[in-house]
């Protein structure tokens, strides 16, 4: 009797186990049927989530492979950034290293003003970081980390620093390429990589492309902008540069009035 249990059992177990097997492989027949391809295992899942939503958020400017010639490029005033090319404008890590992935994180997520590139913060950051994993692979980055942190810290600094900022601007020449000058000066014509004509932000009325605080100006200061005439001054005593940063946080004037020069600038006031 209990052998004949067992074997029911047995032969039972079988049967289900059985059926089991034979509706995972007809499961599996009809996917490769109607799709002509076998489902990837979970692990392999994940990077193409990742292209899909570069797919959806980012292919229309930077194109399907990253290289910036996405559909809607011909129609922007500034081309989109090529990723394969490995240069970076923002960024808190020396040119040609690895960019840090919280600078290309900070972009997303801040955008680029003036320029066409939106602010993608309606993402989760989950998302915004799998962009960044898409970006990297663009330029067959490896080994990128958060990033250093700026030694800029907020607010505002004291006299004493704003004087060291002021006179480091003077010793290295900025106004040779940004307004304001003192005395009053005319901006030496500019152009990029590429030989087209660039005009350098005045650091009191203009946007600038990586944020106006402290803490963004010391980098974009230390390691300059790829690409662009800016240079870096990594050379620089990093106190000074720090001086300077906070210097040109003073230069900035309040959003409301740089509004009103812009509408004069244009003759929209009198």
């Amino acid at each position: 009797g209990a052998a004949c249990s067992r074997g029911v059992r047995s032969r039972a177990g079988w049967m289900i186990g059985s059926c089991c097997v034979h509706h995972s492989v007809l499961r599996l027949l009809l996917i490769v049927g109607l799709t002509g391809v076998c489902p990837a295992p979970p692990s392999a899942r994940a990077a193409p989530v990742a292209r899909d939503l570069y797919r959806a958020e980012c292919s229309a400017c930077h194109g399907e492979t990253g290289d910036g010639n996405g559909p809607a490029a011909p129609f922007l005033p500034t081309p989109p950034r090529d990723f394969t090319r490995r240069r970076f404008k923002l960024r808190s890590t020396a040119p040609g290293t690895v960019p840090a992935r919280g600078d290309i994180f900070q972009t997303l997520t801040r955008g680029i003003r003036p320029r066409a590139m939106p602010a993608f913060d309606y993402l989760e950051p989950a998302q915004r970081e799998l962009l960044v994993d898409e970006v990297l692979a663009f330029g067959r980055w490896t080994g990128s980390t958060a990033g250093p942190a700026s030694p800029v810290a907020t607010g505002t600094a004291d006299a004493e620093v704003l004087a060291r900022g002021a006179e480091v601007y003077r010793e290295l020449a900025c106004a040779r390429c940004h307004l304001p000058s003192d005395p009053p000066s005319t901006p030496e014509p500019l152009t990029d990589e590429a030989g087209k004509p660039v005009k350098a932000p005045h650091l009191g009325l203009d946007e600038f492309l990586g944020g106006t605080a402290p803490a963004d100006v010391y980098f974009r200061i230390t390691h300059g902008m790829e690409g662009t005439p800016m240079p870096g001054f990594e050379a620089a005593p990093e106190a000074d540069r720090r001086a300077l940063a906070h210097h040109v946080a003073v230069l900035r004037v309040p959003r409301e009035v740089r509004r009103f020069s812009d509408l004069r600038t244009r003759g929209e006031l009198a």
